[in-house]
C-alpha cells in the first residue's frame, strides 16, 4: 500500500476493539423468561394428551388417535382412534381416563 502523506495507520483502532464501535442507545434488558415444568414424582402424578393425524386409505383422508400418555412412566393408559376430531370427543375421552385409572381429577 502507498504511503499517504498525513495518514498514520499506526494510530488507527482496528475493527472490533471494545469500544470502538457499538450502538449507542441505552438498550432495555428484559428477565430471563422461566419455562413452566410440571414435575412426577410417581405415576399418575402427570399426565399429558395429544391427537395425532393418521393416514387413511386413501390420500387426503385421515383419522385421529387420541392418546393419554403418563409422564413420569411414558405408559398410555387410553388411547382411541376416531374419524374427527370434537371438543365432545376429547372430554369424553379424558373422562374415560381418569375413570379407567381410578384417578381423582384435579
Amino acid at each position: 500500500m502507498r504511503d499517504l502523506p498525513g495518514l498514520d495507520l499506526d494510530h488507527v483502532p482496528a475493527a472490533g476493539c471494545p469500544g470502538e464501535s457499538r450502538d449507542r442507545r441505552r438498550q432495555r434488558t428484559h428477565p430471563a423468561r422461566v419455562k413452566p415444568q410440571l414435575l412426577a414424582g410417581k405415576p399418575n402424578d402427570v399426565w399429558s394428551w395429544e391427537i395425532t393425524k393418521l393416514p387413511g386409505p386413501s390420500r387426503h383422508q385421515f383419522s385421529d388417535l387420541y392418546v393419554s400418555l403418563d409422564s413420569y412412566s411414558r405408559y398410555a393408559p387410553r388411547w382411541l382412534v376416531a374419524l374427527g376430531e370434537s371438543a365432545e370427543l376429547a372430554e369424553a375421552f379424558i373422562a374415560a381416563t381418569i375413570a379407567g385409572v381410578g384417578a381423582a381429577p384435579g
